[in-house]
């Protein structure tokens, strides 16, 4: 007799074999770099940053802090390691199968049943999406409270006790997480009246009551939901063409969903529109509706006599009603994550159906047994197949793209990927390939010109730049980028055009301001540098480079202290340390400390020694302390830089002039005028080297 813990033990080292190999995929540019990458909230896990976490109303359209308080826990111990992510989301999905089985078991009293759900629940292809793609931790996350809040409300059910209580407001405490990781969690009290239901509860007056709370959350997370998807702009990404159009794509999305449990067919991160926008739906979105209205129809029929039937039914179509496109959210018609908790409710049903069989139906009983295990052979192989196309961007978008080959967004989305791995010939076939299908698609311009830029084919990068402006006239990085190539082409007019340009489209942005400090630098307009670095500063303090650009233009105004100041936070900067510390030197030497000046010379040789000003400079302030020999040793690395340089032998022949050494001075003064011959300086030191030499042999 096998137990349920070795049963349960099966399922969850299956599910972990089956889905490993997400462990090695990376970041995905689907949204990862919007919701983590790129997302500020996640990388502060103080008191403030948490409180910051569950008052901003909304990130990409959505409210789910819980999520971004998990992301924020990776990030905060691995940092932007993708494969600490992906373990995470691998053990909560490992979690929420245990959870499942648990659930099935109590709902069921068979731990057949309970394995056969937790199993399909863990390996089926539809639920890859949720687990190898990390923005999806969010269908992970309140399923997971989800599941747990069922929980406890069943074992509030079976109390007869005070403690039943602490049942129900521990149902209520995870309800209110799963609130706080999705807003598709408002379908939770209804699924509580589907237990109620199922286990054939009697006392209709506290059924209705006791949900109060949970519908009170419900509502107002409903308005949380369709107000952060309105203020993320979530919910302008499609128009129906008419209602019935709009009611019609809900049919499919379900009738869709249906076929995929058994034939999980075109898996994709992506499942675009087949129309366009605005345009009425194709006939077979229609047709769906007779499929699910008559299943939906003999659930009524069945409601007193097939429980288990219409629970598993219930379960899922009532699960899916948030995410159901009848109000269009997302730019795709379904999505697979969409299924993860929904699909409970029919693994449910299947497994009631297989053990049913076998234990009622002997003549049937070896064949079902085979045949499901063909299925969960086949479920097992396709995910694990699956899965492995989850790898990084460009295996993402190539899947997009073999099921939707004329979906222009997918190539622009790998021409992305393959521009940041320094593809560009691959990125610039899909860019036109996108330019192809949609003319007039300003991000395939941006990226093409992107390309062109980094090919230094400064031309075509602004022309395609120009053609992404006069499409889209908000587009600040192209502001940018073909503002940067005005200045590399001495344009400064045109870039200082594009720079406040970029800057009025978005006066957050602080590399705007950066850029345009940059250039004012070049223009020699140091009180308008030291505003726009101010201005980065106080967007991000972390933009070092505002520092640098401040502090030099504060010394070249004499504000001596606060040029010290910005260059001393610059030199943290790595790339920035070299200039910096020169800048500073630099600094010192017109404040006369020349101590601290050698020491930040010293600094910035070390970083970079193939600095012949500095050289120089150290020579001259080593001259100055009377260290020959120091000084000497500067102006021969110097020399080995330049050695046309006048001032390396002018200042030799000073050193040794201070030694005594006059034969050897006038050496260096001829050196210096076989290279420059009509040098006023050296021809006059000279004069006054002879004298000195005349006068010691008399």
């Amino acid at each position: 007799m096998i137990k349920k813990n070795v049963l349960l033990t099966s399922a969850l080292v299956l599910t972990f074999l089956i889905l490993s190999s997400t462990l090695q995929n990376r970041w995905t540019n689907l949204d990862d770099p919007i919701y983590i990458l790129e997302n500020p909230l996640i990388k502060d896990l103080s008191w403030e940053g948490i409180i910051k976490m569950f008052t901003t109303f909304q990130v990409n359209g959505s409210y789910n802090p819980l999520v971004l308080l998990s992301w924020s826990v990776d990030y905060y111990f691995f940092g932007l390691n993708p494969t600490a992510f992906h373990v995470t989301n691998l053990v909560l999905h490992i979690l929420v199968t245990a959870l499942v089985f648990y659930l099935a078991l109590l709902l069921s009293k068979n731990k057949w049943i309970a394995f056969g759900t937790s199993l399909l629940f863990g390996i089926h292809p539809m639920h890859v999406e949720a687990v190898a793609w990390v923005t999806a931790r969010k269908d992970l996350l309140y399923t997971l409270f989800y599941v747990a809040g069922l929980i406890a409300y069943y074992f509030y059910l079976q109390k007869q006790t005070k403690a039943k209580w602490r049942y129900f407001s521990l149902c209520f405490l995870f309800f209110v997480l799963s609130l706080f990781s999705k807003g598709s969690a408002i379908t939770f009290p209804l699924i509580l009246w589907a237990i109620d239901y199922l286990t054939k509860r009697k006392g209709l007056k506290i059924i209705l009551f006791e949900k109060i709370p949970f519908f009170v959350f419900s509502i107002i997370f409903t308005y949380v939901s369709i107000k952060a998807q309105a203020l993320g702009e979530a919910l302008q990404f499609r128009e129906f063409y008419s209602v019935f159009d709009s009611l019609s794509v809900g049919f499919y999305g379900y009738f869709d969903y249906l076929v995929k449990l058994l034939a999980p067919y075109r898996l994709s991160g992506l499942h675009p529109y087949p129309t366009p926008s605005g345009t009425p739906v194709p006939w077979y979105f229609t047709i769906a509706a007779i499929p699910i209205l008559t299943i939906a129809g003999y659930c009524f029929y069945k409601i007193r006599k097939a429980r288990v039937l219409v629970f598993g039914f219930g379960f899922f179509f009532i699960t899916l009603i948030p995410v159901i496109q009848v109000l269009s959210f997302a730019v795709s018609v379904t999505a697979d994550r969409f299924t993860y908790l929904p699909y409970f409710g029919l693994f449910f049903l299947m497994c009631s159906g297989i053990v049913w069989i076998i234990n009622n139906k002997p003549h049937l009983k070896k064949g079902t047994f085979i045949l499901s295990v063909v299925f969960f052979i086949f479920l097992s192989i396709t995910t694990f197949q699956y899965s492995q196309t989850w790898k990084n961007s460009e295996t993402v978008w190539t899947r997009v793209i073999k099921f939707y080959p004329d979906y222009f967004v997918s190539y622009v989305n790998r021409a992305a990927y393959r521009i940041n791995v320094g593809e560009y010939e691959k990125a610039l076939e899909d860019c036109d390939k996108a330019l192809s299908l949609k003319p007039d698609y300003h991000l395939a311009f941006y990226n093409r010109g992107y390309i062109y830029q980094e090919l230094g084919n400064i031309e075509e990068a602004i022309k395609n730049y120009s053609q992404t402006i006069a499409l889209n006239n908000n587009a600040s990085q192209a502001y940018q980028n073909r503002g940067i190539l005005y200045v590399n082409i001495a344009k400064s007019e045109e870039a200082y055009n594009d720079f406040n340009n970029a800057i009025r489209i978005n006066p957050k942005d602080p590399i705007a301001f950066l850029n345009r400090a940059s250039l004012l630098r070049d223009l020699k307009e140091d009180t308008k540098v030291i505003d726009d670095a101010s201005t980065v500063i106080s967007l991000d303090s972390t933009l070092l480079q505002a520092y640098y650009l401040r502090g030099v233009s504060h010394a070249k105004l004499n504000q001596n202290n606060r040029a010290i100041s910005d260059l001393t936070k610059a030199i943290h900067d790595r790339s920035l340390s070299a200039n910096a510390f020169k800048e500073r030197g630099l600094v010192y030497l017109n404040l006369e400390k020349t101590e601290s000046a050698l020491k930040d010379f010293e600094a910035s040789l070390k970083l970079n020694d193939n600095q012949l000003d500095l050289y120089i400079h150290k020579a001259e302030l080593h001259l100055k302390l009377s260290e020959y020999d120091k000084a000497l040793f500067s102006l021969e690395r110097a020399e080995r830089i330049n050695s046309k340089n006048l001032k390396v032998y002018f200042l030799r022949s000073i050193i040794y002039q201070n030694k005594g050494d006059n034969l050897t001075a006038l050496n260096e003064i001829e050196k210096g005028l076989t290279i420059q011959s009509q040098d006023s300086v050296l021809i006059e030191e000279k004069k006054n080297i002879l004298k000195r030499i005349n006068r010691n042999e008399k």
